[in-house]
């Protein structure tokens, strides 16, 4: 959802390719990339 606030939709993803996908829309934004990145690195360690 917060990617979608700004305008970014990840689309069609493979559970493996989500944090990938979402963190290369996020990379060119810092701001947003600064809040995207602790989310995929909670979620990365909650599925392990």
């Amino acid at each position: 959802m917060l990617l979608k606030n700004f305008g970014l939709v990840i689309g069609r993803a493979k559970m493996n390719m989500f944090a990938v996908r979402a963190a290369q829309l996020a990379e060119d934004r810092s701001e947003l990339f600064a809040a995207v990145d602790p989310l995929l690195k909670a979620r990365e360690a909650v599925e392990q």
